[in-house]
């Protein structure tokens, strides 16, 4: 279970290695990521989940937070590499249309270019 952090450009991207579960601590790593770059005025953030086989209730709710943390700071949040799994469970609690997913990181990047943001 990892976290890291690296820059694209103005884009920050965190990379989860392991689990979101309840019996993982990485969600806390996870909240404290992003709560520490939002702090330091980067808006534009990116969760890497290819590291990421399993995501229970608990490592989603992580991730809503995160979502929330960086909108309510002006800012916009996307995923990058969400496994099949992590797919089928934004669909069937229809985040897929609040969170922007991404397979492909020039993508994504292009993505945070080309919008609002």
């Amino acid at each position: 279970m990892a976290i890291a952090e690296r820059a694209a450009g103005d884009v920050m991207i965190i990379a989860v290695a392991g689990d979101l579960t309840a019996d993982s601590r990485l969600g806390v790593g996870l909240r404290d990521a992003v709560r520490h770059l939002l702090q330091l005025g980067h808006r534009k953030v990116v969760l890497d989940l290819v590291g990421t086989a399993h995501l229970d209730s608990t490592g989603l709710g992580e991730i809503v937070h995160a979502y929330a943390s960086t909108r309510n700071r002006g800012g916009t949040l996307k995923l990058l590499h969400p496994g099949r799994r992590i797919k089928e469970l934004l669909a069937i609690t229809k985040l897929n249309s609040v969170l922007e997913c991404y397979d492909d990181e020039a993508d994504l990047l292009a993505a945070f270019s080309s919008g609002p943001d």
